[in-house]
């Protein structure tokens, strides 16, 4: 209900900051399943994909794990569903969104994630 009826673009991230940071900073909807674990719902994907043009999966980039967890449960859910995952690069040394406008600057993180979509 919080998001709007038709839209361009949509996020999926991991956490409710990430999901604010974007808000604050892009003014792109998102959302934020309960963990990056939970897959969503086929019933509620179709809506999403029905409602915006463009799908996007943006969860942890946890560079500093060999396993990459972050990596690992966004590249599930965009093959489940075939979105379009993206990922903050390394070079930033920030797993999330979040910790990208902190890292470098709200301006900065905007045009990466511009970028990146």
């Amino acid at each position: 209900r919080q998001l709007p009826a038709k839209g361009k673009k949509l996020i999926i991230t991991s956490s409710r900051k990430d999901l604010m940071s974007i808000a604050s900073t892009c003014k792109i909807p998102s959302i934020a399943p309960q963990s990056e674990n939970v897959m969503i719902k086929s019933n509620v994907m179709d809506e999403l994909k029905s409602r915006f043009d463009n799908v996007f999966v943006l969860y942890d980039n946890d560079f500093t794990n060999p396993n990459n967890p972050g990596r690992t449960a966004g590249n599930k859910l965009s093959e489940r569903y075939d979105l379009k995952q993206i990922e903050i690069p390394e070079k930033f040394k920030s797993k999330d969104y979040s910790d990208l406008v902190m890292n470098q600057s709200a301006n900065t993180a905007r045009n990466i994630l511009k970028r990146l979509i």
